[in-house]
């Protein structure tokens, strides 16, 4: 009898806590390979999962690099996207693709998108010297817009570019007073929205275009410091946070009758604010509050305001929260003179929906489809629903749903596809839906019937957290050797060892005392089948 392979994409987040676990604060590294996170700011996409644009200072910042780090559901992808560039700022589109705004050299706008295969980078602007950021935001169908200030005239301007999917156009929103850092907004309608600071006389500016001309106000004249951030709730009222001298963080508002104003930690001295709305309305803001250079974070329940230290050492924060409304904050940190890129988030430990695994194993007469979330709850996930391939091809786009009745269950589910003929080959993917009414596609795998009912799986893997061992409880039909493979959330191979498999269920344990704390991958493979779980350490 022909034995096949079990074909199958696994897709999800690894640096994970045990599902149920306490939601708490994670904090990771991701780049710390010279002065790196300067510049940074943070998109999530429809999985949850971040995106980062950043800089690395060379020669003192005077020759800074623009980079870009990407967790892809497996480690995180870092690259230099351009030699010359910083003041960048990202965002990502409805195809969970990146696009990014910088400044350039020789003295430029530019701008940056991946298009599914590769890097596009353009000129919008020559010319053009900026004293704060840019700040970029996709409309509903695709197209960039990008606010920058633009000190290389007088006098200097606040520009606004705009990109109709052939070409660029460039309007003046305001020439007073020194307008710089600028924070960019669209609303339902695609409307832009500005705030920005009037350097020269210190104010806070907020700008806004009705469809045929830019309305400009002043939100606040008191001893205004740099920095400012804006977001839009669901009825397109702005919100802003600021820096207010030495007052501390102020969050202005303005739901229609008028700018209201709260004072948030007081007598702190702060800076580089950051600010989101989720999706019940609900201000989140992100600082850095001087002296200790202590990462906070203020948020808004409904009832009060409440402030945590997350992280000493850091600088310029950017918060976005996700579909479950957790917030994730991207930040500058470190103790040395040469910083790292870091990331905090607050939840079970996952990023993004975490797929943990989906597989399909072929039995007499039937495929069973079995699959794990271990997130569901705190990625927003409301059911998911299982689809096969009408015509058992990859090329083919149309899809079957299996399921009659949304399916909530999510740890270590199982579905069973009767509906199968020997030595066909069926393509199945899973969909979740989520509470904004999204639908995501988590993986997809493919199964070979090959009439045998030989299965291989890890059954559990305990306990979760460990510290000095872990135990792995494994059920096998090839008996005989079987490796087992642990890999750090870089991809490292940590530790490698073979286990003689005498029964079809085993259970095994493996000292991990000289592991750090932090997450890994245990792979167990056996004549050309595989599985794979997480492990967390913590000691």
């Amino acid at each position: 009898m022909k034995r096949y392979p079990l074909a199958l994409i696994i897709l999800g987040f690894i640096f994970v806590s045990p599902a149920f676990a306490t939601p708490s604060w994670h904090i990771e590294t991701i780049d710390s390979d010279g002065d790196v996170g300067y510049w940074n700011c943070l998109a999530l996409d429809s999985l949850n999962r971040p995106h980062i644009s950043y800089s690395y200072q060379t020669n003192g910042g005077s020759d800074p690099h623009l980079k870009y780090a990407f967790w892809d559901g497996n480690i995180w992808q870092i690259e230099t996207l351009d030699i010359s560039g910083d003041r960048n700022s990202i965002a990502v589109d409805s195809e969970n693709h990146p696009h990014i705004a910088y400044n350039g050299s020789p003295l430029s706008l530019k701008y940056a998108y991946f298009d599914g295969s590769s890097w596009q980078i353009s000129v919008v602007e020559s010319g053009v010297s900026m004293a704060g950021t840019t700040s970029i935001a996709i409309d509903s169908q695709g197209h960039p817009h990008i606010t920058y200030d633009d000190y290389n005239v007088m006098p200097h301007k606040l520009k606004y570019a705009s990109f109709d999917g052939v070409n660029w156009t460039i309007s003046i929103v305001d020439s007073l007073d020194g307008p710089q850092n600028a924070r960019l907004c669209l609303d339902s309608n695609d409307l832009p929205h500005i705030s920005y600071i009037a350097y020269l006389v210190a104010d806070l500016r907020y700008a806004y275009f009705d469809g045929t001309s830019w309305q400009l106000q002043t939100v606040d004249n008191a001893n205004l410091a740099n920095f400012n951030s804006l977001a839009l709730d669901t009825n397109g009222n702005p919100h802003i946070a600021y820096e207010r001298g030495s007052s501390g963080l102020r969050y202005a508002y303005n739901l229609g009758s008028g700018w209201q104003f709260i004072d948030l930690d007081l007598g702190a001295i702060i800076q580089t604010p950051s600010i989101v709305i989720d999706s019940l309305n609900y201000e989140h803001i992100a600082y850095n509050k001087t002296g200790i250079y202590q990462l906070r974070y203020a948020h808004y329940n409904g009832i009060t305001w409440t402030f945590e230290d997350i992280d000493p050492n850091i600088l310029y924060p950017s918060i976005k929260t996700n579909s479950a409304n957790l917030p994730h904050i991207a930040y500058y940190g470190g103790a040395s003179s040469y910083h790292d890129l870091k990331y905090a988030w607050y939840g079970d430990g996952s990023l993004g929906v975490n797929l943990s695994y989906f597989q399909a194993q072929n039995k007499v007469n039937f495929n069973e489809l079995r699959w794990s979330i271990e997130n569901a709850e705190d990625s927003g996930i409301i059911g998911i629903n299982l689809y096969k391939n009408k015509y058992n091809s990859k090329n083919n786009n149309i899809w079957v749903k299996l399921n009659s009745y949304l399916i909530t269950k999510y740890i270590d589910a199982t579905y069973i596809d009767s509906i199968v003929k020997n030595e066909y080959k069926y393509f199945y993917k899973l969909i979740a839906i989520m509470n904004s009414g999204k639908e995501i596609e988590l993986g997809n795998i493919s199964c070979i019937n090959i009439n045998s009912d030989k299965a291989f799986y890890i059954s559990s893997i305990f306990p979760q957290p460990a510290k000095n061992i872990i135990n792995c409880k494994l059920h096998s039909d090839f008996l005989g050797s079987l490796k087992y493979r642990i890999y750090d959330i870089s991809g490292k191979l940590m530790r490698t060892s073979e286990i003689t498999m005498t029964t079809s269920n085993l259970e095994f344990s493996i000292p991990i005392k000289n592991l750090s704390n932090g997450i890994y991958i245990i792979t167990v493979s056996s004549q050309g089948v595989h599985d794979q779980r997480r492990i967390v350490i913590t000691k």
